[in-house]
């Protein structure tokens, strides 16, 4: 077999497990799920599963690791001067910052293991280290954006915003992904910008 047909084969083989297993998340928590069922599920041998992961928390943790590398590959991409200008920009259609659109366009991409990680059977350490990983880059937007702005006032309002994401974020998946991602973003950039007064000092 070729390399590129077996390369093929991997990355259709992990497709599967990640998609069975976000399904069986929604269902029970982790602890109750099984390699049996999960392979069962896929319709995979468990011996190519072991290929693989060692147990289910294992897979859970690479399948953690792999968005968090997209996610953080996915910011770096980002422009933060042009980002920080739509920030002092104002709320319009015209300036939502491209750091926004980016984000909410990788949570759309991985809905099913936001889904997984909002949903009833998760501790939600996932969706704070996400968090976490996009602090640093939201805070330099909003410190350039607002210069007399204090470090404490910038995690106050990353806190906020935070959280308030969130819950968007629930609100946009349980509503079968109504609004686009562009439309998400003007919405979410708009709210915040109406309560960001108290960064001008």
């Amino acid at each position: 077999m070729s390399k590129d047909r077996s390369d093929l084969r991997v990355i259709n083989t992990r497709k599967r497990l990640r998609q069975t297993f976000a399904r069986l998340m929604s269902e029970k928590p982790i602890q109750n799920i099984t390699v049996a069922e999960l392979c069962a599920r896929a319709e995979i041998n468990r011996s190519t599963f072991y290929a693989h992961y060692s147990d289910i928390y294992d897979l859970q943790q690479k399948l953690e690791q792999e968005i968090y590398g997209e996610f953080q590959a996915t910011l770096a991409q980002v422009d933060l001067a042009a980002g920080s200008q739509d920030l002092a920009g104002g709320s319009s259609q015209s300036n939502v910052p491209l750091f926004m659109i980016t984000m909410f366009g990788f949570l759309k991409r991985n809905a099913d293991m936001c889904a997984v990680f909002l949903g009833p059977h998760s501790d939600r350490k996932f969706v704070m280290n996400l968090l976490d990983i996009a602090k640093e880059t939201t805070i330099e937007q909003y410190g350039r954006a607002y210069k007399k702005a204090s470090a404490h006032q910038l995690e106050l309002f990353y806190t906020f915003i935070a959280y308030g994401c969130i819950g968007l974020l629930e609100y946009w998946m349980k509503s079968g992904f109504s609004e686009s991602v562009e439309e998400m973003a003007r919405l979410s950039n708009q709210m915040i910008m109406q309560g960001a007064s108290f960064l001008e000092g």
